[in-house]
């Protein structure tokens, strides 16, 4: 971690030497670093009240926020448009020749974020406030954040984590207790899922977007969603991408889907998908961004 902050400083001062994409991977893994401290000092403030400092989370908040300035400033090309095939060659030669089984899909994740955020811009809703399911959404703000300093058309002035699925709830992770008889978390109960901190900032005033990385059935997003309703009035919701073969396994009813449901339809959507979920270590290394 830090011979990668070194060599980014390294970078900032000799950007025209230094290939972009080499930039890219670096800012990329002190990005994924600091989003993991920061799901684990989310997840500890709902554990710990007393453990969640404002000083701390805005050092957090700030350096991914700059992060993502500088992620899009080097993805968006001189004409504001995403950029192409990143050139990988020479690399993958090299790693080919040691035979190291690297895997680089990071830039295709960051790149259907920023075309998310496109479709945020284009969708007439003006937001500000962005809630993020952890872990898969937690960069999403970020990534609105990022795409909105290089065209600033709006801004998401508050960026509220919350922690909720159905895998937490039956691994006992999250009680079934904070649910009322309609299967939507109490209000009294919002403070189990949402830091204290966070939610003094949420009122019926806010225009939300509730975001995650992706869905299967939506039951999570779903849920999220319909109890928001409960504290502010104006509640939206969107996702980058879908899990393409798990939901038409469940719509194929195959072995071990049969109990399955999708919760959420495309209508119910204010922001639409953009990609298939593609998971960054994949078996396949089907990336478009390496050629």
């Amino acid at each position: 971690m830090l011979a990668d902050i070194s060599f980014y400083n390294i970078c900032q001062r000799n950007r025209k030497d230094i290939p972009r994409e080499f930039v890219l991977l670096v800012v990329d893994h002190i990005k994924s670093v600091a989003l993991k401290v920061m799901h684990g000092y989310v997840v500890k403030s709902l554990v710990d009240n007393d453990y969640f400092d404002e000083e701390n989370w805005n050092y957090l908040d700030s350096l991914i926020k700059s992060l993502w300035e500088g992620y899009a400033g080097l993805i968006f090309d001189e004409n504001g448009k995403i950029t192409g095939t990143l050139s990988f060659n020479y690399l993958l030669t090299l790693l080919d020749e040691v035979e190291y089984p690297l895997k680089i899909k990071e830039l295709d994740s960051a790149k259907n974020l920023l075309r998310f955020a496109v479709s945020v811009q284009n969708s007439g809703c003006v937001f500000d406030t962005c809630m993020s399911l952890l872990f898969g959404g937690v960069e999403i703000p970020y990534a609105l954040h990022g795409f909105m300093s290089v065209f600033p058309s709006q801004s998401i002035v508050n960026i509220v984590p919350a922690i909720f699925s159905l895998n937490r709830m039956v691994k006992g992770e999250i009680p079934r207790s904070i649910l009322d008889g309609n299967g939507l978390v109490e209000v009294k109960d919002l403070k189990k899922i949402i830091p204290r901190f966070f939610l003094k900032k949420l009122n019926l005033e806010n225009n939300l977007l509730v975001v995650d990385n992706n869905i299967t059935t939506g039951y999570s997003l779903k849920i999220i969603v319909e109890s928001m309703k409960k504290v502010c009035s104006n509640v939206y919701c969107g996702i980058p991408e879908v899990y393409l073969e798990e939901i038409l396994n469940i719509a194929k009813q195959i072995k071990g889907f049969e109990y399955k449901e999708v919760m959420i339809l495309g209508s119910d959507l204010t922001i639409q998908p953009i990609d298939k979920y593609v998971t960054c270590f994949g078996k396949q290394d089907d990336s478009r961004v390496v050629n």
